[in-house]
């Protein structure tokens, strides 16, 4: 079964009240790569991944990690960074 998003204002909210139930870690990710891309206003990308800069500032650190892999390789969830830990240590 495929579940398509649906990101419009009317959507039902997942789990924490997110937009297709994505959990705040990777809307906080979606959103740091979309302000990586420039391609947007960030109170746009903010509203649009329903996010504060209070989250972006808890998971940039582990999304900083992310960016630091090898090429080639996927994370999964099970070898996903704290986001305590520092960026590309």
């Amino acid at each position: 079964m495929w579940v398509i998003p649906n990101f419009s204002s009317g959507a039902t909210m997942g789990h924490e009240g997110g937009p297709s139930g994505l959990p705040r870690q990777y809307r906080a990710w979606i959103a740091l790569y979309a302000l990586d891309a420039n391609e947007r206003p960030r109170a746009d990308i903010l509203r649009i991944n329903e996010v504060t800069e209070a989250d972006l500032a808890e998971f940039e650190a582990s999304w900083l990690q992310l960016r630091c892999r090898s090429s080639g390789t996927l994370p999964t969830r099970f070898d996903l960074p704290p986001a305590t830990d520092s960026p590309c240590t």
